[in-house]
């Protein structure tokens, strides 16, 4: 029985679901889902694999990049689309479902800076506010956490009671399934420590971070709570992912762009990952840099007369130091005069030693010869 579209892009994701993470099935029903709309759309979602060809899936995916048909779906978005769709025609094509090559499906490419880090003010900012309640006070221990071990979110939700060890934590299962162990510092270990004591809820659950009722976090409740404490702080666009950014690019400023050192503080499968923050770190120290010397105000400099109406006035040019400034003794004009005069028949004399023989046979016998100028001390005395 041939496959069509619908039931063959759902045995395609099937066939992954053990290999990787729940999250991630659930985006790719996400985008399959949205892959399967557009085909209704086209009323191409119940014909065969070996009917279609390249042009009906880009087809697809232009559809679903019209915002008149979807409103909501972003552009990084449509290029997860393209992209999953590339790998799902690669797995039919390994099963002799399809004939055609699907590998030429294009798509616009999204370029995506990635995840702003705090401003050391920023920080400051989130990791000084007072907690008002025990539930706060879990939020201020979750954010030191943060910013000390740049742990995903989901990360610090699962963290259990038994795995902190003398400022240690062990990450279980990390993403991808990656077990590692990451460090704090003194004053979070003594937070940690002031929370397990004073302000932990009592439960038979193990996790250590708790909601008000006993129960385990999850990654949405947890970003909630930040934005509401980083509203309380003064700091806007506050998401959990932001203090693994600024945790990397700090480390990159501290210690140098050790790859190897943060791909095993994170986490990562890759160096391509960690490189992400290297390239972050860099612009961050050029935007200091450029700040603190400015174009602008290398070449201006503010009138202080009146410090709220101050205007940029020019900076003068430097002005070149005199003859006497440089130990330069001063001459007549008329012996510098005379002192050019002699270099140049000494030029001339040197640029007629050059002449070749043949050149020399071509001159007349009688070749009167030049005198050059006589000069007493008088004439360069300047006649004194």
């Amino acid at each position: 029985m041939e496959e069509t579209l619908h039931t063959g892009l759902w045995k395609f994701l099937n066939s992954i679901r053990p290999s990787v993470r729940v999250a991630t099935i659930s985006q790719y029903e996400y985008l399959v889902g949205l892959v399967i709309t557009a085909a209704g759309i086209a009323k191409i979602e119940n014909c065969l694999l070996s009917d279609l060809v390249c042009e009906d899936m880009q087809g697809l995916i232009t559809i679903i990049d019209n915002r008149a048909y979807f409103p909501g779906v972003r552009e990084q978005t449509v290029a997860k689309v393209a992209k999953l769709v590339r790998r799902a025609f690669g797995w039919f094509s390994r099963r002799g479902w399809v004939t055609e090559n699907f590998d030429d499906l294009a798509f616009r490419r999204v370029y995506s800076r990635g995840t702003e880090p705090f401003t050391v003010d920023e920080l400051l900012a989130i990791l000084s506010l007072e907690p008002r309640s025990p539930a706060e006070f879990r939020d201020m221990v979750l954010w030191h956490v943060a910013a000390d071990t740049g742990a995903r979110r989901q990360e610090l939700c699962s963290i259990m009671m038994e795995d902190l060890m003398d400022h240690t934590i062990s990450i279980r299962v990390g993403k991808g399934g990656k077990p590692r162990r990451i460090t704090v510092g003194d004053k979070t270990w003594r937070l940690i420590d002031r929370y397990m004591n004073e302000h932990r809820p009592k439960s038979e659950r193990t996790n250590l971070f708790l909601t008000e009722d006993g129960l385990p976090l999850d990654g949405r409740y947890l970003a909630k709570r930040l934005d509401l404490w980083a509203r309380r702080a003064g700091v806007s666009h506050a998401t959990p992912h932001r203090f693994r950014s600024t945790f990397a690019t700090q480390f990159v400023q501290r210690e140098g762009g050790d790859l190897v050192k943060l791909q095993a503080l994170l986490g990562h499968s890759t160096l391509d990952m960690s490189r992400r923050y290297i390239k972050l770190a860099v612009e961050d120290e050029a935007r200091l840099i450029n700040r603190r010397s400015s174009l602008v105000d290398s070449i201006t400099r503010v009138n202080p007369a009146g410090a709220e109406d101050a205007s940029l006035v020019p900076v003068q040019p430097a002005q070149l130091p005199s003859p006497a400034q440089m130990n330069v003794p001063s001459m007549d004009p008329t012996a510098v005069l005379a002192m050019m005069q002699v270099m140049a028949g000494i030029m001339q004399m040197m640029m007629g030693a050059q002449t070749s023989t043949a050149e020399i046979g071509r001159q007349p016998a009688a070749m009167p010869a030049r005198a050059l100028p006589s000069f007493t001390v008088n004439n360069l005395n300047g006649g004194r």
